[in-house]
């Protein structure tokens, strides 16, 4: 084991005592730094065009909503709606579900899957810009963007992520919330479609 890694095990063994030169959220970032540039790698370019929006709309909206029932998460619900309000406004079908897996109810799994769902709020900061470029806003085809961007819950999940105790939970399941973005994102463009107006 690396000196990297051994002190990012260390300090997930001990959040009471935490190392204040590495935190948990350190370890987490770089463990998932490859299926996390798989995801922005199928985007690469950002929102530049209608089609690129329709791709990233149709992936997040089966992303966030099997993620909605897997945590059973009341606000995940609701940015799948808000998806679906965008899909609309922009004359898409949604993907169909993939089987139904599992509920996640392991507190460290839960955080893991929520380590991927509320980053994403920072990168929606940027994508919102492109939204806007192409004509969409809050109450017109960016409705999720434009609410996922002020999200509140990402300061408060990195509070709770160094209370985490399972090092490998956590991560695992920050691998497949990766996965499944990745997944959706793939289908998405697998069966690309020309957004209306």
């Amino acid at each position: 084991m690396r000196m990297a890694d051994a002190r990012y095990a260390r300090v997930l063994m001990t959040p009471t005592s935490p190392d204040p030169r590495f935190t948990i959220r350190d370890g987490l970032r770089r463990t998932t730094r490859d299926a996390h540039a798989r995801v922005d790698g199928l985007l690469a370019g950002g929102l530049a065009a209608i089609a690129d929006y329709a791709v990233y709309q149709r992936g997040m909206q089966r992303f966030i909503g099997d993620a909605a029932e897997r945590l059973d998460d009341v606000g995940y619900r609701a940015q799948r709606d808000l998806l679906t309000r965008d899909l609309a406004d922009l004359r898409l079908p949604a993907l169909d579900r993939d089987t139904p897996a599992d509920p996640i109810v392991d507190t460290d799994a839960r955080l893991g899957w929520q380590y991927v769902i509320e980053g994403s709020s920072l990168g929606a900061r940027l994508l919102a810009r492109d939204a806007a470029k192409l004509g969409f806003d809050e109450t017109h085809g960016a409705r999720f963007l434009s609410s996922h961007r002020e999200s509140p819950r990402w300061p408060a999940l990195l509070a709770r992520l160094e209370h985490a105790t399972s090092p490998d939970r956590l991560r695992d399941a920050a691998q497949s919330a990766f996965a499944a973005a990745e997944r959706a994102l793939r289908r998405a463009l697998a069966t690309p479609l020309v957004a209306g107006r």
